[in-house]
C-alpha cells in the first residue's frame, strides 16, 4: 500500500480555484454596481424635489424638498459601501446636509426675502459638493 497519486484532485483544485476567482470578481462587480446605485438613487431622490422648488418656489415644494433630502440622507447613511466609494458617499451626504439645513431654516421663516437668499446660497454651496460626489463616483466606478 504505497502512496497513490491522483490526477483528478489537481484538476478539481484548479477548477475550484477558478470558481473562487470568478465568484470574487463577480461579487466585486456586483458590489460596485450596488454602491453606485445607492448613491445615485439618493441623489435622484433629493434633486427632483429641489428642482421643483426652484421652479415653483412654494411652501409645499419646500416641504417636499426637505422631506426628500432627509429620506435620501437616511438611505445613504444606512448604506454600506466599499471603501473606494467613501469619498462619493461623503460628498453626497454633505450635499444632502446642505439641503436639509437650508430648507429647515427657510421653512422656519419662509416669508422673509433673506430666508430665500440664504437658502439659495446654501444650495449653491451644496451643489458644489454634489459635483465633487459625481466626480468621485466616476473615479470609484473605474
Amino acid at each position: 500500500m504505497g502512496i497513490r497519486r491522483f490526477r483528478a484532485p489537481a484538476a478539481a483544485l484548479t477548477g475550484a480555484l477558478l470558481l473562487v476567482v470568478v465568484v470574487v470578481f463577480v461579487g466585486a462587480a456586483g458590489e460596485t454596481e450596488q454602491a453606485a446605485r445607492v448613491i445615485e438613487a439618493a441623489d435622484r431622490l433629493a434633486v427632483a424635489p429641489l428642482e421643483e422648488f426652484e421652479h415653483r418656489g412654494g411652501i409645499p415644494e419646500a416641504r417636499r424638498a426637505l422631506a426628500s433630502a432627509v429620506k435620501a440622507r437616511d438611505l445613504l447613511e444606512a448604506a454600506n459601501v466599499p471603501p473606494r466609494f467613501s469619498e462619493a458617499r461623503r460628498e453626497e451626504l454633505v450635499f444632502l446636509n446642505h439641503l436639509v439645513g437650508g430648507f429647515e431654516a427657510y421653512l422656519a421663516s419662509p416669508d422673509s426675502d433673506g430666508a430665500l437668499r440664504n437658502l439659495q446660497g446654501i444650495v449653491v454651496r451644496g451643489r458644489r459638493h454634489r459635483e465633487l460626489a459625481r466626480a468621485a463616483l466616476g473615479r470609484a466606478k473605474g
